[in-house]
């Protein structure tokens, strides 16, 4: 301290006030770097919950919790009003919130706030353009959404926006605007195979098919080539009605994509419709089918997408011999003889494919799902009666918890007029597999055959209640079967 004074002294006073001010210019300069130091903590906090909130709400969207991930969106804009993805992300939660009935008046105004301020922090004019188009087609508007992506420039257009335009113009059946959209895709991405896969779809539905063709036969060139442009292709030519050019196109994807099943399936299609109605295949048909039987055994999606290629012309002998051939090339495997029966009754062959697990049960006598099929298929056709019956009972040994299994039991024991015998087996047939509409129709036939109509209603109800697309029986015979017994349960009140 006494330092301090004879320095005091020494300086003067003159020295005393600059000393002084410097003091007091280093005070307020730490006061105000403190006051920037808690300004950056605050903000530094802020932005860090914002960017809490907004990892949460893209949780929420991920679940479709539109309500709650709008609603959190909006929470990080109130956080940090200069995050533009936030006013995106919140416009695309309301949009995705609406009901059929599309965007109400109030939302659709608090959309299109949203979407402006994002545009005036600079928001990639894509994504803007893209939540307007949603947002558009949300209010039932689909010129207004093309409009809106046609409006962003091509050095911004993204691949999702050039198939958001084909998607909205295909919904709204835009066919010119399809093909609009998709022109603009290969002109901006002229390297893109999407490009030009979407663009061959657009040219089909607009029937411009040799460009369609031309189109998919380009996408097949380019880096990433998908053999389902070349199946596309094939389809499209035949679609225009030229059987050369698509056989040659066919024969063109198995060279370039050898292990694809429907470059081959195409072939044997090609072929075996170029024969005269009744003919037998011919030679060149039947060797195309060897082809094919040869990839596609190995893996059951192979097979099914095989099978479907050759049977989109409903030509039940091209089917029928290619399970031969299946099963030709692999005479001692039950899988294989088992595929090729199902193959087979699909197409409404029901003796080409009996014959086949009758084959399965030559190799394999405790099969359950030869004996099953071969006992059911000859209930359905009132045949064997008897001996399908023996089947269907050991099937049923082997297998005693299969509610499909007693299914059949049931239904032989009902083809033979043992209706109550029949009732018993397949009111536990139901209790096992409840959600077969196949097993719900059957209980309903026999409570028609008991006269219990009131309970054939209800069992006729649950059959269309749990009928698919593949129970196409159910689903084309209930309707008229449920208002026969309610008829007959009405007169049988009123009696």
């Amino acid at each position: 301290m006494r330092t301090v004074r004879r320095a005091c002294r020494r300086m003067g006073a003159a020295s005393l006030l600059l000393l002084a001010a410097l003091v007091a210019g280093c005070g307020a300069t730490q006061a105000a770097a403190r006051a920037d130091e808690r300004a950056s903590i605050r903000d530094g906090r802020t932005q860090g919950r914002a960017y809490a909130d907004f990892v949460e709400a893209e949780r929420l969207a991920a679940l479709e919790d539109w309500d709650n991930a709008a609603a959190t969106f909006e929470r990080v804009i109130a956080q940090d009003p200069s995050a533009w993805p936030a006013y995106l992300r919140a416009a695309e939660a309301i949009i995705a919130q609406s009901d059929d009935d599309g965007l109400d008046p109030a939302d659709a105004r608090r959309v299109l706030h949203l979407l402006q301020t994002a545009d005036e922090l600079n928001a990639p004019v894509e994504q803007s353009g893209l939540a307007r188009a949603r947002m558009y087609e949300a209010q039932d508007d689909p010129v207004r959404a093309l409009d809106a992506l046609h409006r962003v420039p091509r050095e911004h257009a993204t691949s999702e926006l050039h198939q958001t335009c084909y998607d909205i113009a295909a919904r709204a059946e835009l066919v010119e605007e399809m093909v609009r959209c998709t022109t603009r895709y290969t002109q901006t991405r002229p390297r893109a195979r999407s490009a030009w896969r979407y663009h061959g779809f657009a040219l089909r539905r607009a029937q411009r098919l040799s460009e369609a063709a031309d189109a998919f036969a380009y996408a097949t060139t380019l880096p990433g080539a998908d053999p389902r442009d070349a199946v596309s292709q094939v389809e499209t030519l035949l679609e225009a009605d030229e059987p050369s050019a698509a056989l040659g196109a066919a024969l063109g994807c198995q060279r370039r994509f050898r292990t694809h099943v429907d470059c081959y399936a195409l072939e044997a299609r090609i072929r075996a419709s170029q024969r005269e109605e009744g003919a037998p295949l011919s030679p060149a048909t039947l060797a195309a089918l060897d082809q094919l039987a040869a990839r596609a055994a190995g893996s059951d999606v192979l097979l099914r997408s095989a099978t479907r290629t050759l049977g989109s012309t409903n030509d039940g002998p091209l089917v029928f011999a290619f399970a031969a051939e299946l099963a030709r090339q692999r005479p001692f495997n039950v899988g294989m003889l088992t595929r090729a029966a199902w193959i087979c009754a699909s197409f409404d062959g029901e003796s080409e494919a009996v014959a086949y697990m009758q084959r399965v049960l030559e190799l394999d006598d405790a099969n359950f799902e030869a004996l099953n099929f071969i006992g059911y298929t000859w209930a359905e056709a009132g045949i064997e009666l008897e001996r399908a019956e023996a089947m269907i009972r050991r099937a049923l040994f082997l297998r005693p918890d299969s509610g499909s299994i007693m299914d059949s039991l049931a239904w032989v024991l009902y083809r033979q007029g043992r209706f109550e015998e029949a009732l018993t087996i397949q009111l536990e047939a139901v209790a096992r597999d409840g959600e077969s509409g196949v097993l719900w129709d059957h209980l309903g036939d026999i409570y028609m055959s008991l006269g219990r109509y009131t309970e054939a209603v209800e069992a006729y109800e649950r059959a269309l209640e749990f009928g698919t697309p593949f129970d196409e029986d159910v689903l084309e015979t209930v309707p008229l079967k449920l208002r026969n017994a309610e008829r007959a349960a009405q007169e049988l009140g009123d009696a």
